[in-house]
């Protein structure tokens, strides 16, 4: 009797522990209704990416909290919004990290993809000011080496087909791994921008002569903290929101924007930023840029305030009303019925690192507790 009572208590423990896991995974944002506002069906004539590497909603948080608490300035405002078009974005490409030139490299593919170590991180400029990524070959290789399927430069490859044309302003030949095309083109840009102030002017530049545009604002990869109440990094964070505003407020009423975290912080596997704001509409209408309850997410995820950073490009294909590639395994992000505040995307980002920190050891826990109870079991 003894024997079977220990069976049975193993065996509870063992069902706690489990239901426990999955209990920490069902508490962020459940499944909403799904739609497309009005206005923001396939419509754009350009698109505008911005990207913010190392942005975490909890930076977001602090700079509305604290930071703009006692600021009326647009860029905070339009910060202080930007859950309402938003959702989480997670970064992982293939590993337990995604650097940022692999995140590059997954934005543009659409699809889990990775960059090896003996990649030259460099380009060439042609007369005509077009750039030639060096690391494409061995980006290529790579992919092919790997399950996914992957094919990079498809993102800028689709776009060249449809007779846009690409421009990347950033701090390094890494950005451009994201609108480069299946052979490692991009037509235009400048890629040793380090300010932001100047990447968002150069980049309102580049908008007016090419239809797809992708700027970096670099200030914060350069932070070392990542703790968001570290005054240098609220320092950076308002710098870079503000030129991002600034660069977003001056992009005609046709353009598709995105704002989009590519890397997380250096030591951490934290959910990044994503945004997005239709292309009928610009952050200085009196009515807003979009309708209330239009957090984002999407089929990949199938949880209201969810994407993943291989939806990126899915998602502006489908906007700008081009077929997606069949490599691209993400899906295009759609709107639901639901709300959120800055404050509710840092607590998502909060939870999935408070889920990671238990997967291990719960996965140990639960192992170990089967195969004791196994043990009991054949025992009695």
């Amino acid at each position: 009797m003894r024997k079977v009572a220990a069976v049975a208590a193993a065996t509870v423990v063992v069902l706690a522990v489990a239901l426990h896991g999955i209990g920490v995974l069902g508490t962020v944002a459940g499944r909403a209704t799904v739609g497309d506002p009005a206005g923001y069906a396939p419509s754009a004539e350009k698109v505008l990416v911005v990207s913010i590497p190392r942005l975490t909603w909890e930076d977001v948080e602090t700079a509305v909290l604290e930071t703009c608490a006692v600021s009326n300035e647009p860029a905070c405002i339009w910060a202080e919004g930007l859950a309402d078009i938003g959702a989480t974005n997670s970064l992982r490409a293939i590993g337990p990290y995604t650097s940022l030139s692999e995140g590059y490299v997954t934005l543009g593919a659409g699809n889990r993809a990775t960059i090896p170590s003996t990649a030259v991180r460099l380009a060439t400029q042609g007369i005509d000011g077009s750039f030639t990524a060096l690391a494409y070959p061995d980006v290529v290789a790579d992919a092919e080496s790997k399950l996914y399927g992957a094919e990079p430069g498809s993102l800028g490859q689709a776009l060249h087909d449809a007779g846009m044309t690409t421009a990347v302003v950033s701090s390094s030949a890494d950005a451009l791994l994201a609108l480069m095309d299946r052979s490692g083109h991009v037509d235009g840009g400048q890629i040793d921008v380090t300010d932001d102030a100047m990447a968002a002017e150069t980049a309102i530049t580049y908008l007016a002569s090419h239809e797809a545009v992708l700027v970096e604002m670099p200030a914060l990869d350069s932070v070392e903290s990542h703790d968001p109440h570290d005054p240098l990094r609220q320092t950076a964070v308002l710098a870079t929101l503000r030129a991002a505003y600034r660069v977003i407020a001056a992009a005609p009423p046709e353009v598709l924007l995105l704002v989009v975290t590519p890397a997380p912080p250096r030591d951490k596997g934290q959910l990044g930023v994503f945004a997005l704001q239709g292309a009928t509409t610009s952050p200085s209408d009196p009515e807003g840029t979009r309708p209330p309850g239009s957090v984002f997410q999407s089929p990949t995820t199938r949880r209201a305030g969810y994407v993943t950073l291989t939806d990126v490009a899915p998602t502006i294909l489908s906007r700008l009303g081009i077929d997606r590639p069949s490599a691209m395994n993400g899906t295009p992000a759609v709107a639901t019925d639901q709300t959120a505040t800055v404050g509710d995307m840092a607590d998502i980002d909060r939870l999935s690192r408070y889920r990671d920190s238990l997967v291990g050891p719960i996965s140990v826990v639960y192992v170990v507790l089967q195969v004791f109870a196994a043990l009991v079991a054949m025992w009695a």
